[in-house]
């Protein structure tokens, strides 16, 4: 090796170092592209965070809603009569609940069983 102006001219020597260059950042690109630190998981990861992100925003706004109904029941009476009765079937002494199918509902039935419209099957006539 030759030292000229303080600096290693050696060609072998320069050839060794561009090499081992080469190599190292070789290295480090495919330990980031791959492994738990990689770029395809930093991608995966992304889109995780995005998505919870999306869920996040959802319960927000279904708590702030959950929070105005829970502010409307403590403070109205009725409010909370009409809320255990939507939610819950609560009916009071001498009241009655009518349940009306939709036509939809009434013709799927009717197919299935084979019942006639009123709901009714052939087995279970009014006469006996």
């Amino acid at each position: 090796m030759q030292l000229l102006d303080g600096q290693l001219t050696s060609r072998k020597f320069q050839l060794t170092v561009r090499w081992t260059l080469v190599v190292a950042l070789w290295a480090l690109l495919m330990s980031m592209a791959s492994g738990q630190a990689g770029i395809s998981n930093y991608v995966e990861l992304v889109s995780k965070r995005n998505v919870l992100l999306d869920v996040n925003m959802k319960l927000k706004i279904e708590n702030q809603f959950l929070e105005e109904q829970i502010k409307k029941l403590k403070s109205s009476t009725p409010e909370q009569i009409r809320f255990l009765k939507e939610e819950f079937g609560y009916v009071q002494a001498n009241e009655y609940v009518y349940r009306f199918e939709s036509k939809k509902k009434a013709v799927r039935t009717e197919k299935k069983t084979g019942n006639t419209q009123t709901g009714r099957s052939s087995d279970a006539s009014p006469n006996g």
